[in-house]
């Protein structure tokens, strides 16, 4: 049996080896490093999405496996698009398949970001960390006496691309790992030039941040180095992550575990006469990781200009590109449509404290039936009572605490206020009254225009583009010849360039 990726319980309390950017615990010249490159980087701002709606901004998820994270922020009301080689472990997502380690994906990948690099507000880089682990080649003498292969380590602080000798299949693992560690630095910087947020993970003890394509990255980027444990994120066992970023968005995620909660073993299992190691387990990132981490995309989005919409009139005001069925007398259907009356009366704020504080099932239940948390912040530092403050503390932040997060509870309408709001919106027909003015323009030249002068403009229309195809056609069938065969099959009979040429004209 071969394994990529194995970590012990005693692996874990093994030292992380430090980067450029380690910020955790910093004493006065680290932290005066950590300055360098916060200043180095002060220049390369994000974005403006002032006016975008937040279903129209993006957070790429790249390596996503289970593609939790781009669930959670789906789940938030923004885009998200998961990217993996193939979709084997993603969790009722649907994946991008691209894999980095071909060129012309890889190609295809960073066009699609050039294209889309508007609307993208962060991009999250998740690489195999299995060549690089520190856990390989520790002994596991009962799977040895077991006549099972245990794996042998790849790299080593000394040799981070690969130990000298490398032979077969390690050889191979251990070389397109590199590849895939120097696509990454090509769309991280892809990314960063085009003002996109970036981050990085990645076990804290893997070799990983000793690659020197990942050095000279951080060092040319700065950025900032966030440690955290996952089991203070919702985690079920002590690992240690180290997340680097081009922003300061993640650093409210920096925790230690205290000890204090229970952790499952890292001891490798026999299950239906097969080597399980938690490790496998543990490469999916904890549910609630990801609702933080979708918190934080919103928060942002919202700080740079985005707007939230929430009734389906402020939709169609904002986006009015799906009114023609207004139009017909049909009202809208699909959950991309909002509803006539927002879901949420109110909104409170709660500061619980970490790790004491109680799960989310447990806070929930004394609220009325239907409200949900729709917003966390992770926060570092002791939370204080305020009488001007619009966070109420939960009855477990009595006691100082080092970490607290602040959830935000949105509180259904109660009945007769959901009732005057509806008879205040009125009938989902008068919302057509707001139109675009193309839509506008069209309604008046069929309904209201003379009637000559429109079957005029339609016959000129129809005769231009008529004499410009039989212009082109010599052009169209060179083009045709010039197709892979399976697209000349495909597309027999297209005026591909008499679409071009119209599209252009109608801009």
């Amino acid at each position: 049996m071969d394994v990529q990726d194995i970590q012990t319980e005693e692996a874990q309390e093994e030292p992380a080896a430090k980067t450029p950017c380690d910020v955790a615990d910093m004493d006065n010249g680290e932290q005066a490093q950590q300055e360098h490159y916060k200043a180095s980087i002060e220049g390369c701002g994000i974005r403006s999405f002032t006016g975008n709606s937040l279903d129209e901004i993006m957070v790429l998820e790249i390596f996503a496996g289970t593609a939790r994270l781009t669930r959670a922020v789906k789940d938030l009301g923004m885009a998200a698009m998961a990217v993996d080689k193939d979709n084997s472990r993603a969790q009722s997502v649907h994946v991008a398949c691209y894999d980095l380690n071909e060129p012309d994906q890889l190609q295809a990948l960073c066009d699609f970001v050039e294209r889309h690099r508007h609307q993208i507000l962060w991009a999250h880089f998740a690489p195999s960390c299995g060549t690089a682990s520190r856990a390989r080649g520790r002994p596991l003498p009962k799977l040895e006496r077991m006549g099972i292969k245990v794996p042998q380590p790849l790299r080593s602080d000394q040799k981070p691309l690969g130990l000298d000798g490398l032979t077969g299949i390690d050889k191979i693992k251990a070389e397109t790992a590199n590849i895939t560690y120097e696509s990454t630095c090509v769309l991280i910087r892809l990314c960063h030039r085009f003002n996109i947020a970036v981050s990085v993970e990645n076990p804290e003890n893997s070799l990983f941040w000793k690659i020197p394509q990942i050095l000279e990255l951080m060092t040319e980027l700065g950025g900032y180095m966030t440690l955290f444990d996952n089991c203070c994120h919702g985690g079920t066992r002590k690992k240690g992550t180290s997340w680097w970023a081009t922003v300061d968005w993640f650093t409210c995620l920096s925790a230690r575990c205290d000890g204090s909660h229970f952790h499952q073993k890292w001891n490798a299992e026999i299950i239906d006469g097969k080597v399980v190691f938690p490790t496998h387990l543990e490469a999916a990132y904890p549910i609630l990781l990801c609702e933080r981490l979708a918190s934080i995309a919103k928060l942002k989005a919202l700080e740079l200009g985005a707007v939230e919409i929430q009734t389906l009139e402020q939709q169609t005001q904002h986006a009015p590109s799906s009114q023609h069925r207004f139009l017909l007398d049909m009202l809208p259907r699909g959950r991309k449509f909002k509803p006539l009356v927002s879901e949420f009366g109110h909104y409170e704020k709660w500061a619980i404290p970490l790790p004491n504080g109680p799960l989310d099932n447990v806070f929930i239940k004394p609220f009325p039936k239907g409200a949900k948390i729709v917003h966390r912040l992770f926060c570092k530092g002791v939370f204080r009572v305020d009488d001007t403050s619009e966070v109420k503390p939960h009855e477990t932040c009595n006691a100082p605490h080092s970490n607290h997060e602040i959830l935000t509870v949105g509180v259904p309408r109660e009945t007769t206020d959901f009732q005057q709001r509806a008879i205040q919106t009125g009938h989902p027909r008068a919302i057509s009254i707001h139109l675009s003015e193309a839509v506008k323009d069209v309604l008046r030249q069929n309904f209201s225009g003379d009637d000559y002068a429109l079957t005029k403009e339609r016959a000129s229309f129809l005769w231009k583009w008529s004499k410009r195809a039989k212009e082109l056609e010599a052009d169209e069938r060179k083009l045709h010849a010039g197709l892979p065969p399976h697209l000349q099959h495909i597309l027999k009979g297209k005026r591909l360039l008499l679409l071009k040429e119209v599209l252009e004209d109608l801009q």
